[in-house]
């Protein structure tokens, strides 16, 4: 489906809300090597008014590429669900490691018990994060890193994503 040269990925809410409550969802549409792909299950779990019109601006502006309609969900993909159910997992990350993994995809997801789920299941989907996009960002030239680390002081004091491990993104690169 990509045809600007770039993979696709599927993105979880976790990465997700984490760019809309900035409001810099605009930057995952910038990543070098992914375009990501917004399932219906995480597109749901967006439920401030606010997040719902960044959202629907990001995909008018193809930034995000909205799946497709529930009746073009392979057998597959709805049989590795149904596997999922007896996983402790919410239905947005059942529905994008069933995606990931079906579809051969990366997954960007930052919820480490989901993750550690999703690797149990299967080794074959590559993980990216939060932090990993902007890492990728700032590797490409799309962020700086004095941009990124005041977007990482936002999470840190506005939001509930906190990354102590580092004080500056210089630091991952």
């Amino acid at each position: 489906m990509a045809t600007d040269g770039r993979d696709e990925a599927i993105i979880d809410a976790s990465v997700l809300l984490n760019f809309l409550k900035i409001d810099r969802v605009g930057l995952l549409g910038k990543h070098p090597t992914y375009r990501f792909i917004v399932v219906d299950m995480v597109k749901n779990e967006v439920t401030k008014r606010g997040q719902i019109t960044r959202l629907d601006a990001a995909f008018l502006a193809g930034y995000l590429v909205a799946d497709g309609p529930p009746e073009t969900i392979s057998q597959d993909e709805l049989a590795t669900f149904a596997d999922l159910t007896s996983r402790k997992l919410g239905n947005g990350d059942k529905a994008v490691i069933a995606a990931a993994y079906t579809r051969g995809l990366a997954l960007a997801m930052d919820d480490n018990d989901a993750w550690k789920i999703g690797v149990a299941y299967t080794t074959s989907i590559r993980r990216e994060d939060t932090v990993s996009v902007v890492v990728a960002l700032i590797k490409a030239g799309v962020l700086t890193v004095h941009e990124a680390d005041s977007i990482k002081e936002d999470w840190d004091k506005n939001h509930r994503f906190k990354k102590p491990q580092f004080k500056s993104y210089g630091e991952l690169l």
